[in-house]
């Protein structure tokens, strides 16, 4: 999957404007949260209730390519590896979605520190996997992922629900036709 349609499924999951007691991020607007960027945030929520979804969803995108798609080198990956990084930054962090990678290479035979920096030596590991095994695996870590954050921290467990849809869901999409 390449960046549109990442951030075409990213959409169907952020939704518009929400504003959820238990959420961490405060305000967001399609995943934008006014912690994490909120000047990006501000400014979807202006075009937003102004009518302007357009702009709000274009704000969002351009943040979402420089800040995630590219920080965590997506275009280095395979396409489907780069799809399951790419949502597990948005909703864990590029940290999160980091460390989940390391965890991936580690798994399947690959020797990297779990920093959760994907850099040059994340990237060649990452390369030497089988691609089909490489993003179902992911996927798994970044469950797992999930589970250990509403573990220690039970006003998270609300969304858990969703988080391990929404990953399912992605798992879905990315093995259309497949075998």
């Amino acid at each position: 999957m390449d960046f549109e349609q990442s951030f075409s499924f990213l959409l169907q999951w952020e939704g518009a404007v929400s504003d959820h007691p238990d959420d961490r991020g405060g305000l967001t607007v399609y995943g934008l949260s006014e912690r994490t960027h909120p000047e990006a945030c501000a400014a979807a929520f202006v075009a937003y209730k102004a009518g302007d979804e357009a702009g709000a969803k274009a704000i969002a995108q351009e943040v979402y390519r420089a800040e995630y798609w590219q920080k965590c080198r997506c275009p280095e990956l395979d396409p489907r590896l780069a799809a399951a990084v790419f949502d597990a930054a948005v909703n864990l962090g590029t940290r999160g979605a980091g460390i989940c990678l390391q965890k991936t290479i580690n798994r399947l035979g690959g020797g990297v520190a779990p920093d959760g920096a994907i850099g040059p030596l994340t990237v060649a590991a990452a390369k030497t996997l089988l691609d089909a095994l490489a993003w179902r695996q992911f996927n798994l870590e970044r469950l797992a992922y999930y589970a250990e954050i509403a573990q220690k921290r039970p006003g998270q467990r609300a969304f858990l629900l969703g988080w391990i849809n929404r990953t399912l869901a992605l798992g879905d999409l990315i093995g259309q036709g497949e075998t």
